[in-house]
């Protein structure tokens, strides 16, 4: 009798693992399906996008680009107009420390004792 046991739990262990794998590859199938279902919504967002640029006329879209070129040019000379006034305001506030004697070499060795 214990021989007819052994088999009927080996067929019912084979089929939790079957159940299991079978609720395992549902669950991938639904993954796999809000991906696509993502993906589909996106690519017609993307779709919409590319038609409204075919519209755009093309000496509109060269006259933007040649203004956001102007601006990167005076970004550019903005930013190291700033840099340079940084170094001269620090140049300048080290200078008055130092004359007014707030500057010193103790608070070298005290902020930076590595500087000496």
């Amino acid at each position: 009798m214990a021989k007819g046991y052994a088999p009927t739990r080996d067929v019912d262990h084979l089929m939790l693992e079957i159940a299991s794998l079978v609720r395992q590859r549902e669950s991938n199938v639904a993954s796999y399906e809000s991906k696509l279902a993502d993906l589909g919504r996106r690519e017609n967002e993307q779709k919409e996008k590319i038609v409204t640029l075919e519209r755009v006329p093309f000496k509109a879209i060269r006259h933007f680009a040649e203004a956001l070129m102007r601006e990167d040019r005076r970004s550019a000379i903005r930013d190291y107009i700033l840099f340079g006034l940084g170094v001269i305001v620090i140049t300048v506030v080290a200078l008055g420390l130092k004359w007014l004697g707030y500057w010193s070499a103790s608070l070298l060795d005290t902020c930076c004792p590595a500087a000496r």
